[in-house]
């Protein structure tokens, strides 16, 4: 999926995810500038990113979080695969401002439960 993102702007990004828990999902994210669509160099920039339940809550579970193309702008975030995950939270990518942490991107999440075959 491509964000087009303004590190700027005062609000995050809304971007909505889905995936069945049992499943090892990974969702690349390609950041743009929003005016020209030309990528943003994201090299060196410290990201993270987790799930909470609500607005305000702690973060229920992390995403392993990787920049595999900085100069293009390419960050993977990648789910764990529990099966006590939540059904439905939100999610939101962090990055690293001069030493605060400020979400950049945010969304509802629902997290599908694993068809299990009958016996």
């Amino acid at each position: 999926m491509t964000a087009a993102v303004d590190f700027a702007d005062a609000s995050p990004g809304v971007v909505g995810l889905k995936w069945t828990g049992t499943d090892n999902r990974m969702f690349e994210l390609r950041f743009r500038n929003k005016a020209t669509q030309a990528a943003i160099d994201i090299s060196g920039i410290s990201f993270s990113a987790g799930v909470r339940r609500r607005e305000g809550d702690p973060d229920l579970f992390a995403f392993t979080v990787a920049v595999t193309d900085g100069p293009g702008g390419v960050l993977q975030i990648t789910c764990p695969t529990d099966a006590n995950l939540p059904e439905s939270g939100i999610w939101a990518l962090r990055w690293n401002n001069a030493g605060a942490q400020e979400t950049i991107l945010e969304g509802p999440v629902i997290i599908g439960k694993p068809v299990v075959p009958a016996p």
